[in-house]
């Protein structure tokens, strides 16, 4: 098993296109830490065939997480980095992520996505899995953190984006 570190790659005169050098790479290489800072990406990019620890995806242009998107994340990650982007909604990581498909997420950093305000509690006081969540600068920074905070123990529920809790009664 071969590990890389993409975060040096020097930039030229114009951005270096990190993505495209991890795209070169054969499918299951180790990655410690991979740097797509700064890439002007709008999305999360598909890396679920690389096995990577850490992804820094800050100072892009990402404005949404959908479930789609977090397919794209490797089994593998244990950290993600999202501040300094353009999040307007977030999806709630700890039950889509550590429960449905078993990513391992210790800490998740959506600092400074001051549009984002939907931030859904990501981790429980008994979840072995996620440890911290980074989020100063946004407009939901004073929410709960815990879920044990907002329903105590039992089993939490995604509710940020219910059509029943706009308007219609």
């Amino acid at each position: 098993m071969v590990s890389f570190c993409l975060s040096f790659i020097p930039q030229t005169g114009q951005q270096a296109d990190k993505l495209a050098a991890v795209y070169r790479l054969p499918w299951g290489t180790h990655i410690k830490h991979l740097d797509l800072s700064g890439q002007k990406l709008t999305e999360i990019p598909c890396l679920s065939m690389y096995d990577i620890e850490s992804l820094d995806l800050s100072h892009n242009d990402i404005q949404r997480l959908t479930p789609e998107q977090l397919r794209h994340l490797p089994l593998s990650l244990k950290q993600l980095n999202l501040s300094h982007n353009e999040l307007e909604q977030y999806v709630d990581i700890y039950p889509y992520v550590n429960i449905e498909y078993q990513y391992g997420i210790k800490v998740a950093d959506v600092s400074n996505n001051p549009k984002l305000s939907n931030i859904v509690p990501c981790y429980s006081r008994t979840n072995p899995h996620t440890q911290q969540l980074k989020r100063e600068g946004t407009a939901g920074a004073a929410a709960p953190l815990h879920y044990d905070e907002v329903l105590g123990p039992q089993l939490a529920f995604q509710l940020g984006i219910n059509l029943r809790t706009y308007g219609e009664k």
